[in-house]
């Protein structure tokens, strides 16, 4: 039973979150607990995962500068497929779903410097799952020790 159960955890790094006017940079902690439906190597999972997102930069609106920061955590479930070779290596695929909570910190704050912050979150939102994100996906190779 004990060969059933599985902790991850991985560290991500966005360098260039960017729209027109606004420029930041994002860090990321996942942490997932797997419960495998089989003790063999190669096998489903199913689990609960937290994720913890920060992200800071900076931008302009019309003449207007400002900074910000985001702390995001997302509480969810994922399941997936586990595949380890036979001297080691590990391939993960998975996907899930999850509630987030955040706050964000713009300084200063107005109407047009939110509304410039609000377009620079929607083009992320298409490119990184960086903010606002209850979904979570992942793809990893690496070593099974």
């Amino acid at each position: 039973y004990q060969s059933r159960h599985g902790l991850a955890a991985r560290i991500g790094f966005a360098p260039k979150l960017e729209d027109a006017d606004t420029k930041g940079v994002g860090w990321q902690a996942v942490l997932n607990y797997r419960w495998h439906f089989s003790p063999k190597l190669k096998n489903f999972f199913v689990g609960p995962y937290l994720r913890y997102n920060y992200v800071y930069g900076s931008g302009m609106a019309e003449e207007s500068n400002y900074d910000f920061n985001v702390h995001e955590v997302n509480l969810g479930l994922n399941g997936g497929y586990r595949w380890v070779s036979k001297i080691g290596i590990n391939v993960v695929l998975a996907v899930g779903y999850g509630y987030s909570i955040s706050k964000e910190n713009l300084m200063p704050t107005n109407p047009v410097i939110e509304s410039a912050f609000s377009a620079f979150k929607n083009a992320n939102n298409t490119n990184s799952a960086f903010l606002d994100a209850p979904y979570f996906g992942e793809f990893s190779i690496g070593y099974a020790f």
